[in-house]
Formats: structure tokens, C-alpha cells, sequence
């Protein structure tokens, strides 16, 4: 049990560290400094080593972005409210905004029959296409506004779009069991397996 918990990073920065120490990552961080200029600084002088060191800073960067660990950036800073013992405390207030919600939604859209707002429009475009608030809010705006012309909320909209998913997942597919590289690991996994 000791092991497990010494092994388990206990803070943001020491996943940070963790991944930022990987080979594969960093490859990935010389070679985006290359691309910022780095590979045109001497580092043995002063001014070029600093500059280098303000690369370094913003490729690495640039990858903890990329990484998603339960739908945030790890670049971000943990918030004290999406801790466990906060969540037990304030669990009666989001119960009642849960309550509110969920009457507010009954009343209105159920019972009225009142037109969906863009708020709600983007709710139920989140909920029939299964993704996370915080998943969405890392969406490009470009992407968003794509979905909600879609007019997914709409049962035949939604129809039309999951067979265009799926049609496209078909063809990604395909077009992965004809690749080289995909051959490769599936030999090794049944020679290995």
C-alpha cells in the first residue's frame, strides 16, 4: 500500500514533473524550440542562453496544454472548489442548484413547451453528443458554432450527424488497417499476446 502511495504523484506539479521528464515529451520540447528560433541561439553566451531558457519555458508550456487529465489542462492551476472535502461541503448547495435546474427545465420545456434559448440549446447539444461542460469549454469556438447550426437538438439533426460520425469513424477505420504501421503492431501484438 506504501508502494502505491509513493508511487501516485500528490500534486499538479509533480504530475507536471513526471511527464515533462519523458523521453517522448522531451523530443517534443527540443523540437518546438527549434521551431521558436532556438536552434540559431549559442546557449554559452549569456543573452542567447536566457532567451533559450524563455523557449524552453513556453514549449513546455505549449505540451502541459495538450495534456488533459480529467477534461482540464494540466497547465492549469487546481481549483480549491473541485477538491473532494470542498465538493462534501458544498454537495447541499449544488444539490439544491441541481433541484432548481431540473424544476426549472421541467416547467419551462416539458410542461410549456417554451423554445429552447442558446444556453439551453447548448446543454441539450452537450448532453446528446455525451461530452463534459469542461470538455466543451476546450472546444474551439469554430467547432461550437458548427454543432449548434447543426440544430442537434433536433432528433432528426442528430440522426443525420451520427451517421456522418459514423461513416467518418468507419473510413478512419479503413483507412488504419491499410497503414503500414498498423500491420506492424498487429503482427507484434499477436506474436507477443
Amino acid at each position: 500500500l506504501r508502494a502505491l502511495e509513493q508511487s501516485q504523484p500528490r500534486s499538479p506539479s509533480a504530475l507536471q514533473e513526471i511527464i515533462l521528464g519523458q523521453t517522448r515529451t522531451a523530443m517534443m520540447i527540443k523540437q518546438r524550440i527549434a521551431q521558436l528560433g532556438g536552434k540559431d541561439l549559442n546557449i554559452k553566451k549569456e543573452k542567447d542562453y536566457a532567451k533559450f531558457k524563455e523557449f524552453e519555458k513556453v514549449a513546455e508550456r505549449e505540451i502541459l496544454e495538450r495534456v488533459y487529465i480529467d477534461g482540464v489542462p494540466l497547465s492549469e492551476e487546481v481549483s480549491i472548489y473541485s477538491l473532494f472535502g470542498f465538493r462534501i461541503i458544498f454537495f447541499p448547495h449544488s444539490l439544491a442548484k441541481w433541484l432548481f435546474f431540473q424544476a426549472r427545465w421541467f416547467i419551462l420545456f416539458t410542461m410549456m413547451n417554451q423554445p429552447y434559448g442558446r444556453a439551453e440549446q447548448e446543454y441539450v447539444t452537450k448532453r446528446i453528443i455525451k461530452i463534459r461542460p469542461d470538455q466543451w469549454a476546450g472546444m474551439d469556438q469554430e467547432e461550437k458554432d458548427e454543432l449548434m447550426e447543426r440544430q442537434l437538438w433536433l432528433p432528426e439533426n442528430f440522426d443525420v450527424w451520427k451517421q456522418e460520425k459514423k461513416a467518418e469513424e468507419e473510413e478512419r477505420h479503413r483507412e488504419m488497417a491499410q497503414s503500414n504501421r498498423y500491420k506492424q503492431v498487429k503482427r507484434f501484438m499477436k506474436k507477443y499476446n
